[in-house]
């Protein structure tokens, strides 16, 4: 019976048993598998990992910070040994400069005390006096706005290394932008970095905003090929996530390089657009300048004496002077700057402590420059490998944790909703009280507890396969220790047979089994199967019977009790119902059915509806029997015969 039961319910295919494992494995699965633990580990793993990489990135700053300081340095002693070199040249040409520009002053001095007191000498002096005193004003003016402008032009043309014209300028302009575009785009394909984080931030505020509007578990992204979907939120997350990878993210060493090449010619374009400006500035004021020179020469030309014609022929000269002071001027701008001379005075002298301050921030002495700016640099590298290393272990710790809080939630919310699990809520207790997006530590709680019941409910189910077996290994030792043989050590035997015995013992104490079996005892009747035998008290004194010093008979009746009584216990109760007690005569002695139709008889009480069949061996001769009994038996021994005689079985009622 036990393994029938087995074959039908506990199978490990297609049974009931199987059907409730795997509900419970489906219901497994719709949870995480995090525990607290696991988490925590996690946890505590990203916090290191962010405290590696806040370490790195600061390593290395601080290296690059050496080496940029060591090539600033270098560059620093090449421009100072640069202008050491050319410093007595440059000297004695502004030198020179300066003393034609000495000569040119007095001579142009000299005209203009000429020019002055020839003006006074024309007709109509007063007037004209004061018309060429304003233009001369306004003239002299410009003039020196337009040396002024000339003299920047001339020194940002100077640090492009280009000619103080508008022509070389503007072809300098041009391929600035070509270059431009090239390093940035060489930029973008060394380092991605910049120009992604502001895309994920641009699209990352829009998918924010989305789930702000309840957008959230909407499909965001669909691919066909992969099968990959993912919700707004899922989206923005990971696009969280990679932000936060590239956030302070150094670029590498090439893209390093090209920065600073990129930089370079961003100040130099700068700086070529201002001396655009300055140019425009000098045609502009060169415009003025020759509106006021013409205006001085309409003033004298109010005058047509000789005195006028020697003051227009002064003015000419003086002219000539002013133009010669403007290009001298220039060229002194220009000596200047080579010289060192600038607008934020970087001069030998400050160059020099320059120098001494940044050698005394590394810590070397100026020899060791040179084997500063290698070994600095392959030390920038190391930490940049070391760096890059760290971010990437923060990045992979943050994902596992992002991960982790999204499993934790789509959990919380199965678990909260999923018609899988209402049999996991109902065991938990669990209304959905805690929401999907509480904190981890909450989800964790409520989860974990779920997933334990779970698990037990797996174990159970296991185990219940496993007991089964062991159950029906234990029934057939018990069997073969009744038999006499020599029952294996197996496990649930001495269950077994304390169950069965209990179970044979109220057999045993029913009246109508006591008083054919053991007549004659007192109390109760108890079945010891572990050494097979019956005890019983008779006149205050304990006896025992072995089961198999009952007779056949006796043991017939007992079967017969006991297979009755399992269909008594069977819980689905039929209407009516047949039992047949077939080839009974073979097991049971003459004497002993009385017994037994007594004890039917008793049974009839609590079940009314059953029908009890005694198939009996036709044993005597009926017809010859009744020649000799008495009337009434006579009658009765008569109809049993012709019954045989009739359809070869007779009939006979024995329980009313």
């Amino acid at each position: 019976m036990t393994r029938r039961w087995i074959q039908r319910y506990a199978t490990e295919k297609d049974s009931p048993l199987v059907a409730l494992e795997g509900k419970a494995a489906r219901s497994l699965d719709l949870l995480s598998d995090w525990s607290a633990d696991r988490y925590e580990r996690i946890t505590v793993a990203a916090a290191a990992a962010t405290d590696e990489f806040a370490f790195a990135k600061a390593a290395e700053a601080q290296a690059r910070s050496r080496h940029d300081l060591a090539v600033n340095a270098m560059a620093l002693r090449k421009r100072l040994l640069e202008i050491r070199l050319r410093t007595p040249e440059l000297s004695r040409q502004l030198s020179m400069v300066d003393k034609e520009i000495g000569t040119v002053q007095r001579e142009r001095e000299a005209l203009h005390q000429q020019l002055s007191a020839m003006t006074a000498r024309l007709a109509r002096a007063e007037p004209l006096q004061k018309e060429l005193k304003n233009a001369r004003r306004t003239l002299e003016r410009n003039r020196a706005k337009l040396t002024d402008v000339l003299s920047k032009a001339t020194i940002s043309a100077s640090r492009l290394g280009l000619r103080a014209e508008p022509g070389p300028v503007a072809k300098a302009m041009e391929d600035l932008q070509v270059r431009l575009e090239s390093l940035r785009a060489e930029q973008t394909s060394l380092d991605a970095a910049p120009m992604m984080r502001e895309l994920l931030d641009q699209v990352g505020g829009e998918l924010a905003d989305a789930e702000e509007r309840g957008l959230a578990e909407q499909v965001a992204l669909d691919d066909p090929e992969t099968n990959l979907k993912l919700t707004v939120a899922q989206t923005r997350v990971g696009m969280v996530t990679r932000r936060t990878y590239l956030e302070g993210q150094p670029p590498p060493p090439q893209a390093q390089a090209v920065e600073r090449r990129l930089a370079q010619a961003s100040k130099e374009l700068e700086l070529a657009q201002e001396l655009s400006l300055l140019f425009a500035e000098v045609s502009r004021l060169r415009q003025l300048v020759a509106m006021n020179e013409e205006r001085v020469n309409h003033a004298l030309q109010q005058d047509t004496g000789p005195v006028a014609s020697q003051a227009k022929a002064l003015e000419e000269n003086r002219r000539s002077k002013d133009e010669a002071l403007m290009q001298l001027a220039v060229k002194r701008a220009e000596l200047a700057q080579q010289l060192g001379s600038s607008a934020e005075g970087a001069n030998e002298q400050a160059l020099s402590q320059q120098l001494a301050t940044d050698l005394a921030r590394i810590g070397i002495p100026e020899p060791a420059l040179e084997e500063e700016v290698r070994t600095s640099e392959q030390a920038a590298v190391e930490a940049q490998v070391l760096l890059a290393a760290a971010q990437e272990r923060r990045a992979d710790t943050q994902r596992e944790v992002v991960r982790a809080n999204t499993d934790l939630h789509r959990a919380a919310s199965a678990l909260a909703e999923a018609d899988e699990l209402r049999w996991v809520r109902r065991a938990v207790g669990s209304t959905g009280a805690v929401h999907s997006r509480g904190r981890p530590d909450q989800l964790l709680l409520l989860i974990e507890g779920a997933r334990k019941r779970i698990e037990t409910v797996i174990e159970r189910l296991g185990n219940h396969r496993i007991q089964l077996a062991a159950i029906d290994r234990a029934l057939q030792a018990v069997a073969r220790g009744l038999r006499g043989q020599n029952p294996d050590a197996v496990e649930y035997v001495e269950q077994i047979q304390r169950w069965l015995g209990s179970r044979f013992s109220d057999w045993f104490n029913i009246q109508r089994v006591r008083q054919e079996l053991l007549p004659q005892s007192d109390g109760d009747i108890e079945v010891d199967l572990l050494h097979r035998q019956v005890t019983w008290r008779q006149a205050a004194t304990k006896r025992s019977r072995p089961l198999e010093a009952f007779s056949s008979g006796e043991q017939a009746f007992a079967y017969t009790r006991a297979r009755l009584a399992l269909l008594d216990e069977t819980r689905s109760r039929s209407l009516n119902r047949l039992i047949v007690l077939d080839e009974f005569g073979a097991f049971i002695a003459h004497d002993r059915l009385q017994g037994l139709l007594a004890y039917l008889q008793e049974r009839t009480n609590g079940h009314p509806n059953d029908q009890v069949l005694i198939v009996l061996p036709i044993s005597q001769d009926y017809a010859e029997m009744s020649k000799s009994a008495i009337p009434s038996e006579a009658t009765r021994l008569k109809t049993l015969a012709g019954q045989i005689e009739q359809r070869k079985y007779a009939v006979r009622v024995l329980v009313q």
